[in-house]
């Protein structure tokens, strides 16, 4: 799989074991780059391509971004409601059907009930949305981490299974982060075949081989250390 842009001409190849450092020392250019992957992973056009051998995949179906290592909130609205979604495929499968059913006539029973006994004429919607309900009951999920590295991780594995992501895109990691913590998400993210991309406005102290550096100097000129 690559990731190539229309004004760069070296490409950015992710292989197996191995993590992209795409370094952009001009200011300007670093976060034109950003805004503009964000651009393509909220599904709108830019400069930016993906493929997979002769294929163009949708970037916004394969690539994540963390922008923040200080907001990774796992609770947000996007996951709860894929969240949310799933659990509603699970309530009608055959070993939660009639469960779900005597739920929801339960519930409008007691609905009806209190309509009966009220001082004024009031009409309801009989059709239960199921999502609803999970939102008044604030279903979401129970995380809890002992440090930056697990949140991040967490973070990673979450987003991969739920959405099938296959390529994250990190901003600025290694400025915040110990050079063992960065040890440990490289060999997470190895095992569960899951592809890296670090992009930074200054390099960083290189850790190991398994790293490919590209660099964007200020004067925009291009330069291949892998």
């Amino acid at each position: 799989m690559k990731l190539i842009h229309e004004d760069l001409s070296n490409e950015i190849i992710f292989e197996e074991n191995k993590v992209n450092l795409l370094i952009v020392e001009n200011k300007e250019k670093f976060v034109e780059f950003i805004q503009e992957i964000i651009k393509q992973i909220e599904g709108e056009y830019g400069k930016f391509s993906l493929f997979e051998e002769n294929t163009e995949l949708k970037i916004n179906d394969k690539i994540d971004i963390i922008k923040d290592i200080f907001d990774l909130n796992l609770n947000n609205k996007k996951v709860l409601n894929k969240v949310y979604h799933e659990l509603e495929k699970l309530s009608v499968d055959a070993e939660f059907l009639l469960e779900t059913k005597n739920m929801e006539n339960s519930l409008l029973k007691y609905i009806y009930y209190l309509i009966e006994n009220y001082d004024y004429p009031l009409e309801i919607i009989e059709e239960i949305d199921l999502k609803e309900i999970f939102k008044l009951f604030s279903v979401k999920l129970s995380l809890c981490f002992s440090n930056k590295i697990e949140e991040i991780l967490e973070y990673i594995d979450l987003v991969s299974k739920i959405f099938k992501k296959e390529i994250f895109i990190l901003i600025n990691f290694h400025i915040f982060l110990e050079k063992k913590d960065i040890v440990v998400l490289y060999r997470e993210c190895f095992y569960k075949k899951i592809k890296l991309l670090f992009v930074e406005n200054q390099k960083p102290d290189i850790i190991n081989n398994e790293e490919k550096l590209f660099i964007i100097d200020n004067d925009l000129c291009e330069i291949n250390l892998s």
